[in-house]
C-alpha cells in the first residue's frame, strides 16, 4: 500500500521521466516521489507543533540548557526535569523517523512499480556470508529493466570480545540490488566481482577452489577497481564482457560495484541509501550492467 505524503513534502529531483520508465518498466503514471527520507522527517516534526511548531522545539530546548545549569548550580530538580524534557524528543525523533522511513519507502516502491517485501534478498554471493549477524529491511520487488529484481537494505554484523569478554558490534551497511541470471547465462560467466581498488570481499576459498585477480588494460579503470574471477571464469567471454566501450564506461562515468556466482548477480553500496535520486541511478547503473551480461551470451 502507498503512503500519502503531503504536497509540502519536497519531491525529489531525479532521472528523466524516459529514462525511469526504462529501468522502471511497472512504474504507474504518476512518478512523484519525496526527495528522501530527510523531507519527510522534517515534515513530520513540523507537523508536531502546527503554525507553533518552532516555538516548542525551541522552547524545549531552551528549558533544557536552563534547567541543565541551573540545576547544576542551585536545584538539581531542575537538571532533573531537562533530562526528562531531553529524553522525550529524543523518543519522539526517533519514532518520527522510523515512521518517515517507512512512508518514503512505501511511497518510492509504489512510485516504482515495486511491491515491498518483508523476506530475505537471497543470494549465494560472499557478500551475504560475511559477519556473525544479517539482517534485511526495505526489502522491494519487481520488474527493473523488465527483469524480476529486489532492491533493499542489507546489514551484517560482527561480533567481538576484549580480552576481558566485554563484547561489542560493529554493523557494516549496503544497499543493495539483486538480478537471477538465465542458466544459459551464468553457464558462460561463472563468477565475476568487481569492487572499489583496495576492497574485496576475501578470498572465495569459503565458496570455491580459489579466484583470481584479473588486470584488464586501462589505467583509469585499474586505479578505480578490483576486477577477481573464479578460477573456473572463461578469459574470453571475460574480455567479451569487459569490451572496450563497457571498460571506459567504468573508467570514466559508472561507479557501479557487484558479485556474481552462478545466477546470482548483486550490485552493492556501501551505506543504506535513502535518497530517490540516488536510488534510481543504483538501480539504472545495475540495469545497464545486466544488459551487458545479457548481449554477451546473445
Amino acid at each position: 500500500m502507498t503512503s500519502t505524503i503531503s504536497p509540502a513534502v519536497p519531491l525529489a529531483a531525479t532521472l528523466d521521466e524516459p529514462v525511469l520508465r526504462t529501468v522502471f518498466t511497472a512504474a504507474p503514471k504518476d512518478l512523484s516521489v519525496p526527495e528522501d527520507v530527510g523531507a519527510i522527517f522534517s515534515h513530520r516534526m513540523k507537523s508536531l507543533g502546527g503554525g507553533n511548531h518552532g516555538a516548542y522545539v525551541w522552547g524545549s530546548v531552551a528549558l533544557a540548557v536552563v534547567g541543565v545549569i541551573l540545576g547544576l548550580a542551585v536545584a538539581p530538580g531542575l537538571f532533573a526535569i531537562a533530562g526528562i524534557v531531553a529524553v522525550v524528543w529524543i523518543v519522539v525523533a526517533f519514532y518520527q523517523h522510523s515512521q518517515a522511513s517507512g512512508d518514503f519507502f512505501s511511497c518510492y516502491s509504489g512510485a516504482r512499480g515495486l511491491q515491498q517485501d518483508d523476506g530475505n534478498i537471497n543470494a549465494d554471493i560472499p557478500l551475504f556470508d560475511k559477519g556473525d549477524k544479517r539482517k534485511w529491511d526495505n526489502v522491494m520487488k519487481g520488474p527493473v529493466a523488465g527483469h524480476p529484481a529486489r532492491l533493499g537494505h542489507y546489514t551484517y554484523t560482527i561480533v567481538t570480545r576484549d580480552s576481558e569478554g566485554n563484547r561489542s558490534e560493529s554493523d557494516h551497511d549496503f544497499t543493495v540490488l539483486a538480478f537471477r541470471l538465465p542458466a544459459e547465462v551464468a553457464a558462460r560467466f561463472r563468477g565475476v566481482s568487481l569492487a572499489p581498488n583496495g576492497m574485496s570481499f576475501g578470498k572465495l576459498g569459503d565458496k570455491l577452489s580459489s579466484d583470481r585477480a584479473v588486470k584488464l588494460e586501462s589505467n583509469e579503470f585499474e586505479s578505480r577497481y578490483n576486477l577477481r574471477v573464479v578460477d573456473e571464469q572463461d578469459d574470453i567471454a571475460l574480455y567479451e564482457l569487459f569490451n572496450p566501450a563497457f571498460l571506459q564506461h567504468l573508467a570514466t562515468e559508472l561507479k557501479v560495484f557487484w558479485e556474481q556466482r552462478g545466477e546470482d548477480l548483486v550490485f552493492w553500496h556501501k551505506g543504506h541509501e535513502d535518497e530517490a535520486a540516488d536510488l534510481d541511478k543504483f538501480c539504472q547503473h545495475g540495469a545497464y550492467v545486466l544488459q551487458r551480461y545479457l548481449e554477451e551470451y546473445r
